[in-house]
């Protein structure tokens, strides 16, 4: 039977038919690499064709060599028939491999590996990480836990929309319709910070084989709030249901142009990691995009 390859995280069907639904004109495709199935999506704007594996900055799995060359091999020939192709390789898996007319642009992102006793690993967060976690233990106020109820989906949107502002985005990266319907996807969990039965913070996880990605983290604006410390102590239980369940490492993504953010992921000493943004565009492509930037500058 096919599968995704350890740590494909993002690579299942249910998961890339609910992403399709974000753009128009979509075509799902997949690859067989190995006893894998690798999945991209194909979007048409009148003659340009795109290609994403897969969108939203998502990863390929942790490919070995052969099977890297395999699924290049396949893009080859692929590429015939798009004018533009995006592919993120696996956070340190850069296997230095050229590829004529695609570039190669170097990302970084945050991961925290779990080498460490809990009690260890706490002693290397920052102070203030540590005082946090203390003052939300002591005053137990809220409750804690991971869950796939449609209707914690449902209140988690309502949270990413509050925390736009504070990432000064004007609009939503995702849609109602896709936050809404992630309680389909098998190995996610929407972990969340409850008082008094109000969502105060959540954070969406995927789960692979010796991995957790925190793909999408969002809390309540809010000044009544602020000082419980909702999305420390949402981070700090994944991070201990993670040991505490065998993951190797918790991958807290990346924080481009989101300074807070990067200060966050960093006061719990993970380690910031390279990886890759391969991408082809077509002559015609690159024309297209040139006019463009000429109307909005």
């Amino acid at each position: 039977m096919l599968k995704a390859e350890n740590n494909s995280l993002f690579h299942s069907k249910i998961f890339v038919e609910l992403i399709s639904k974000s753009f128009k004109n979509t075509v799902i495709k997949s690859f067989i690499i190995g006893d894998a199935l690798i999945y991209g999506i194909e979007t048409k704007h009148y003659f340009i064709k795109q290609l994403y594996i897969l969108p939203f900055g998502l990863y390929l799995p942790n490919f070995s060599l052969e099977n890297y060359n395999k699924f290049l091999e396949i893009i080859k020939i692929e590429k015939k028939k798009y004018q533009h192709i995006v592919i993120n390789n696996f956070p340190n898996n850069n296997l230095n491999i050229k590829i004529n007319a695609f570039k190669k642009i170097d990302r970084t992102c945050h991961i925290l590996n779990l080498n460490k006793p809990l009690e260890v690993l706490l002693k290397d967060f920052s102070e203030t990480r540590q005082k946090h976690i203390k003052r939300i233990a002591k005053r137990n106020e809220l409750k804690i836990f991971a869950t796939n109820n449609e209707e914690y989906f449902k209140e988690y949107y309502q949270i990413y929309l509050n925390s736009l502002e504070r990432w000064k985005e004007s609009s939503p990266a995702y849609s109602y319709d896709l936050i809404s319907n992630l309680y389909k996807v098998e190995n996610l969990k929407l972990w969340v910070a409850e008082l008094n039965g109000k969502m105060l913070s959540g954070m969406i996880c995927f789960y692979g084989d010796n991995c957790v990605f925190d793909w999408l983290a969002a809390t309540l604006i809010n000044e009544d709030y602020k000082k419980l410390y909702p999305a420390v102590a949402v981070q700090y239980e994944v991070i201990k249901h993670a040991i505490n369940n065998g993951y190797n490492f918790v991958n807290m993504g990346a924080s481009d142009n989101l300074s807070g953010v990067k200060e966050f992921k960093e006061s719990w000493n993970a380690d910031t990691v390279q990886y890759q943004t391969i991408i082809y565009q077509s002559k015609l492509f690159r024309l297209l995009k040139n006019i463009q930037n000429l109307f909005i500058n």
